[in-house]
């Protein structure tokens, strides 16, 4: 597990798990043909994030958050309406919270 150098104040870690980035992008992409024209997600930018005890997924592209999901009992996925801002703002690229 890497620790995002903004840890300190959001709290939120990365979590070296692309099984479930993987498993969000095929429900990202099966519940955005339903609803919407989909964007595409950035395997760059998407990650699995540890955030006061609990997983989430958090798929972006260039433009900002496509969608976060929550990981649930047994690895289960769950999709966000609201989350919370922290994950909102972490970013891969240079570890820091955007602000």
């Amino acid at each position: 597990m890497r620790t995002l150098s903004s840890e300190a104040t959001t709290g939120v870690e990365i979590v070296d798990d692309l099984d479930l980035v993987r498993r969000a992008v095929t429900g990202y992409w099966r519940y955005a043909s339903r609803t919407e024209i989909p964007q595409q997600p950035s395997a760059a930018l998407s990650l699995a994030v540890e955030y006061r005890g609990k997983n989430y997924v958090i798929l972006r592209d260039s433009a900002g958050v496509l969608a976060i999901y929550r990981v649930l009992l047994h690895g289960r996925l769950k999709r966000l309406k609201r989350w919370p801002t922290a994950l909102e703002h972490e970013t891969v690229s240079t570890g820091l919270s955007r602000e």
